[in-house]
Order: C-alpha cells, then structure tokens, then sequence
C-alpha cells in the first residue's frame, strides 16, 4: 500500500504530504490500537451495564465539549496558518490568548450546569450516573484545553505532536490505570471509579500540551503585541460551533437515543462496534489532519491549481486506506467484538449498516474542511442541520421497532446525505472534485 501511495507523488509538495501522511498514519494506527485496547479493558473491567453507563456519560460529556470548544479549534485551524504566513504575529498571539480563556469560561459553566442539575433533580437518575456525571464535570474543562492546544500544535505544523493527546497518552493511559486498578483488586470497576480515571488522566495531558505548546510557540509571536478581531472570531467560530453540534448530534445521536428508547446495555454493545467502523474512515481522518492547515494556506494564497492537485493527491490517499479496513470489519467483525465480551457480538449487523456510511463518508473526500478553510462554514451548516434532523427522524422511527439495527441505518443514511451535498456544492461552487472520481 505505500509503494502505491509514494508512486502516486508527483512533486515536491506532494512528496512532503506523503511524508507527513505516512507519520500520521502511523500514529493514528497506533492510537487506533491503543483506544480499542483502553475500550476493551473498560468493557471487561466493568460488565456491560456498567460500561454502557460510562458510555452514555462520556457521549453527553462530548455534546458538553460541543459547547465548551464554541468552535474556536476548528477556528484555529483557519485563522492561524494565514497569520503566519502573512506574517500577522500580534493577531496570531491575540487568537492564541483570547480563544483560550474564552474556551475555559466555557467549560467551567458547563461544570456549574452539571452540579445545578443534579441539585434540581437529586434523584432523577440512579446513583452510578448521577455521581458518574458529577466526576465526569472535570473532565470537560481539561478535555477542551487538550483539544484547543491540539489545534494550535497542528496550525503551528506540528501535526505529529497534536496527535499525541487524543490519540496515544489519553487512551494509553486510561487502560493502563484500569489494567493495573483490576489486576490488584479483582473486583468489577464502578462506573464512578472509570470516571475517575478518565478524569484525572484528562487532566494530567492537558497540562502536558500546555507545555508542548510553549515549546513550539514562534518567539516571533511570544514577544509580539497582541492584537484582536473578537467580533470577526466569533462570528466565524458560531457557525463552526453549530456546525459540530449537528455533526455530533449525527454521530452520537444514535447512541443517545438508543439508551433512551431501549436501554444502555444494548447501546454500549452499539457503541462498542460504532468505534470499530471509525476504522473505515481512518483514512480519511488521517488526511484531514495533515491537509486542513494547508487548505487554508492555499486558500489564503489564492492557488487554487495547486488545492485542486493537493485535494485529488489526498483523495487517491483515502481510498488506498479505505477498503482493507472494511474488508477486514466485514470478515473479522465477530471476532473484534467478542475481545470486548462474546454478549457483544450482537452487534455485528448493525455494524455492517455503519460500515456502509463511512465508505461514502471516505469516498466523498475531505468536504467538511474544504468548505469552512475556505469561508464557506454556512454552506455545510445548513447541509449538516438538515441531515442532523434527518438523523433524529429515522432514529426516533426505527429504534423502537429494529432496536441497534435501526440506529446504525439511520445514521448511515444522514452520514451518506450530508457527504453527497457537501461534494456537489464543492464541485459548482469551488470547481473542485473532492474525491478521486
């Protein structure tokens, strides 16, 4: 598969993104391995009602983060790579400064809402969520600041080292402390105790990219003064929000739903297969971390001959990367599934369903960030919205009647909707062919 990838670089800028491409590749298949490691130590460790429990809180812990972000790290990803090279050091170190107090009074209010809620309706919920959900409070401020400073590391073009956080050091972490908390007590973890976990190794990498983000930082744009456009940030960063609100509200609406309409055992054994078909689409992801910042660097450059060049190159990329991953979900779901405990082979053929919308997913290329790296951030607001609405729809109809099965066709259909649009917006309004067709 690489020979074929490096075959296919024609010139220097090409040349480069493999180079970065293969490296990031090679984290993500890492991390990947890593995070399914960390997910199957948890579902052992702590049965599956308790594992769908912790599931369930870490979805509305990410819709929290939804908020928390308010866009603003995607925001990044646009806005620093121009000040760079143009030179615009004092707004660089102006966004640096404002996005993230402005991202950390987010959180904590998310925090205060957590703790307002819970005194509201005291017993609203049973004791494992509501003081699995008290714990996971902590974990929104720190996850947010380890995805802020992620996307300043990745603008700064130190894509290798913003994949640390997420992928490696969060997940390696978390399974290494349940491994060894189940290896010296033998008992089953209490949701409460996951929570703990994850929180306080959230807490200890946010503080890690704090400090490999001082590394790294320019001293042209330390020692500059900082300047500010807020009004024009968050302007921007508001469509940006809404826009992964709907895009979560797609990927994690039928999880939601599912442990609301059935129950959260059978929506942790979905879960669990959910995050194995995110291995179709690892191609994709892999491109889309490496390519976002150049996108809004020759978009701000204005070459457009070369975006086209870029965007085909990564496309091919993408495709190379996609199939032997759904060949191998296809023939080896089972198996996969039954590592995190044989009640969750269940979850087979709604995986299947899955796997179908993430090859349209891949197949249609990089939309999202070909879209907002260019300004077009409204564009793929109403496109996402209505399939976010699309998804609710078909979720709230086939769930109680297929269970697992219809949440995986439901949000197959709107992940394929959305893709689809996006790419023939891109090719009358860009004149850009996103995918390899």
């Amino acid at each position: 598969m690489r020979r074929l990838i490096k075959k296919l670089a024609k010139n220097k800028d090409q040349k480069g993104f493999l180079k970065s491409t293969t490296l990031t590749m090679g984290i993500k298949i890492t991390g990947t391995g890593i995070s399914f490691l960390a997910q199957v130590v948890l579902a052992q460790s702590m049965g599956g009602e308790s594992y769908g429990i912790y599931t369930y809180i870490i979805t509305f812990v990410n819709f929290m983060m939804i908020f928390s972000t308010f866009g603003l790290n995607t925001s990044a990803l646009r806005y620093l790579p121009s000040f760079l090279i143009k030179e615009e050091y004092g707004l660089a170190r102006g966004f640096f400064r404002f996005s993230n107090r402005f991202v950390t009074a987010l959180a904590f209010l998310c925090i205060l809402g957590i703790f307002v809620y819970f005194w509201i309706f005291p017993d609203k919920h049973p004791p494992a969520m509501k003081y699995g959900f008290m714990v996971a409070a902590l974990v929104v401020p720190a996850r947010t600041l380890v995805n802020q400073y992620s996307s300043f590391l990745r603008s700064l073009k130190k894509i290798h080292f913003a994949l640390g956080p997420n992928e490696l050091y969060i997940p390696g972490l978390t399974a290494l402390c349940v491994w060894l908390y189940y290896l010296i007590n033998s008992d089953k973890l209490t949701v409460e105790q996951g929570m703990t976990v994850t929180t306080t190794v959230c807490v200890l990498v946010a503080i890690f990219n704090f400090y490999l983000f001082r590394r790294f930082l320019p001293k042209e744009v330390s020692q500059a003064s900082p300047k500010t456009e807020i009004k024009s940030w968050l302007a921007a960063s508001l469509p940006l929000v809404m826009l992964t609100g709907f895009n979560q509200i797609i990927k994690q609406v039928d999880i939601v739903l599912l442990g609301s309409l059935r129950d959260t055992t059978e929506a942790g054994y979905y879960a669990a297969s959910a995050k194995l078909v995110m291995l179709v689409s690892f191609g994709l992801s892999v491109v889309n971390f490496v390519f976002a910042p150049k996108i809004s660097e020759l978009h701000a450059l204005g070459d457009y001959k070369k975006l086209q060049e870029m965007v085909t190159y990564s496309s091919r990329i993408t495709f190379i990367c996609t199939f032997p991953f759904c060949l191998i979900l296809v023939l080896f779901g089972r198996t996969f599934l039954s590592w995190y405990g044989e009640e969750f082979v269940a979850a087979y053929y709604p995986m299947l369903f899955l796997v179908i919308g993430q090859v349209v997913n891949a197949l249609c290329g990089s939309v999202g960030y070909l879209m907002t790296m260019t300004g077009n951030q409204n564009n793929v607001l109403y496109v996402v919205s209505g399939a976010s609405i699309l998804s609710i729809t078909l979720n709230l109809i086939l769930i109680p009647i297929f269970g697992a099965t219809g949440a995986a066709i439901s949000s197959a259909t709107a992940l394929s909707a959305w893709n689809i649009i996006l790419y023939i917006i891109i090719l009358k309004k860009l004149k850009i062919r996103a995918s390899i067709f």
